[in-house]
């Protein structure tokens, strides 16, 4: 059964909500770099990287080192903001992604990394997520360049 007093006060919220709108150029740039800060830091914080959020925001920001930790750790930072700013850019132009520009992405993922051999191609060893049930596509299955 529609729920008409339901409905009208999710269309006053929504009302109220659209006064705030459209956020302050200041005000979304802000929260555009906080939320940019945030998914760097944690993305690669899932992959074992030991920089906090601070730590990482005065990487980006002043590109100095957290003392004692390792330089792969800020080199991931960087190249994972380098990927971010890339991905920007396309959606920007309205560029249609290509399967260049995900090999593009991937090499600024990996570039100058221990794995950076692997930088821009496609995988040539099997692969594991590791505590997960989930198997990838063997290499064998997976295009070569």
């Amino acid at each position: 059964m529609y729920d008409y007093q339901i409905d009208n006060e999710l269309k006053e919220l929504k009302r109220e909500l659209d006064n705030y709108r459209p956020l302050p150029q200041e005000t979304a740039n802000s929260l555009k770099r906080h939320l940019m800060l945030v998914y760097n830091q944690e993305s690669n914080a899932i992959e074992g990287n030991s920089l906090t959020i601070y730590e990482t925001k005065v990487l980006l920001e002043n590109g100095l080192t957290a003392k004692g930790k390792p330089f792969k750790d800020h080199l991931d930072i960087i190249n994972h903001q380098k990927a971010i700013l890339f991905l920007e850019n396309l959606v920007r132009q309205k560029s249609i992604l290509c399967e260049k520009d995900i090999l593009d992405f991937h090499y600024l993922l990996l570039n100058g990394t221990e794995n950076s051999d692997n930088a821009g191609i496609y995988r040539k060893v099997p692969v594991t997520i590791t505590g997960a049930s989930y198997q990838t596509t063997p290499p064998f299955l997976i295009k070569r360049a």
